[in-house]
């Protein structure tokens, strides 16, 4: 799943979101986002050295969920962040490169009396250099990555429920060859 956001001020971001759905150990979602390279005759392009990559674990996606579910009235500080517990999910990921945080959250802004809802990804870098990476996604697009992650969770559960078939039909199998009838 893939959004790309350029703007003619080489602002923008690109995201991406996949998915390992097989042994026990791989399962796990990431994310992808790359920061804007150039704006030419309306087209944007994204710059390959210029980009981080998060894996985030079940858990993590639950939160993601939670957030994108959410449907409460949205409400905002003075200082225009929204507060709410269950509009927000944050993760810190550390390595032996640096850390990472990142944040997913649920917000508005308004356009003359035009409520704009949106939810913003923000991934601050810390790793020798730091780094800021930053992409909205507008209500229809949080829908779309919702669905792409259920749609994840599900191969996921699937494939831990075909593993653990197996293991027990071969735990029966060698049950029955060290005692056969």
């Amino acid at each position: 799943m893939e959004f790309y956001k350029p703007t003619p001020k080489n602002s923008g971001f690109a995201c991406s979101w996949s998915f390992l759905s097989g042994s026990t150990q791989d399962r796990a979602f990431f994310m992808e986002i790359i920061k804007q390279k150039t704006w030419a005759n309306g087209v944007g392009t994204f710059d390959q050295n210029k980009k981080t990559c998060v894996k985030l674990s079940l858990a993590e996606i639950g939160g993601i969920l939670r957030v994108l579910n959410d449907k409460q009235p949205l409400v905002l500080n003075d200082k225009g962040f929204n507060e709410n517990p269950t509009q927000t999910t944050s993760m810190f990921h550390k390595n032996a490169k640096g850390t990472k945080q990142i944040h997913f959250t649920r917000s508005k802004w308004m356009s003359g009396d035009k409520e704009n809802r949106f939810f913003g990804i923000t991934v601050n870098v810390a790793e020798g250099a730091k780094s800021v990476y930053r992409i909205s996604l507008n209500e229809d697009e949080g829908e779309l990555l919702k669905e792409y992650l259920k749609f994840g969770l599900e191969r996921i559960f699937l494939g831990a429920a075909q593993e653990k078939k197996k293991k027990f039909e071969d735990q029966q199998k060698a049950k029955k060859a060290q005692n056969p009838e």
